[in-house]
C-alpha cells in the first residue's frame, strides 16, 4: 500500500524554494494534489518545477496577480485509451516552487514516493 504523505507551508522567499527534498536515489516524488495561493496583496508568478528551476522541468505556471489567486489541481490525468494517468516528476529530483516575489505563499502538496525499479 502507498502511503500519503502532505507538504503544507508558505515560503517567502523569491526564487527557489524546495518544498520536498529529493527523495534518493531509486525513488521518486508522485504528486497528487497541488495547492498553491498568494498569500498576500503583492502579485507574484509561480513556477513548479521538477528539479532546481536552472536545470529542472517546469510543470506549472501560476500568474497570481491578487491577494487569494492560486491554483487547485488534482495530478491525474485520463488518457487517449482511458486509462489514467499520473504527473511523476524525475527519479531523485526535489519539487520545488519558484517565485519572483519574497512574499508569503500559501502550499499544499499530497504526494507519494515511488520506486523507479
Amino acid at each position: 500500500m502507498t502511503t500519503l504523505s502532505v507538504y503544507s507551508g508558505a515560503p517567502a522567499s523569491a526564487g527557489d524554494n524546495t518544498l520536498i527534498a529529493a527523495p534518493g536515489a531509486g525513488l521518486r516524488i508522485v504528486p497528487v494534489l497541488v495547492i498553491l495561493q498568494n498569500n498576500t496583496a503583492t502579485a507574484d508568478t509561480l513556477l513548479l518545477y521538477d528539479g532546481a528551476s536552472a536545470t529542472g522541468t517546469k510543470l506549472l505556471t501560476v500568474l497570481a496577480q491578487n491577494q487569494g489567486d492560486g491554483i487547485i489541481t488534482q495530478c491525474t490525468f485520463e488518457a487517449e485509451n482511458e486509462r489514467m494517468k499520473r504527473l511523476k516528476l524525475t527519479e531523485n529530483k526535489a519539487l520545488v516552487l519558484n517565485k519572483a516575489q519574497a512574499v508569503a505563499t500559501n502550499c499544499t502538496i499530497w504526494y507519494y514516493l515511488e520506486s523507479t525499479f
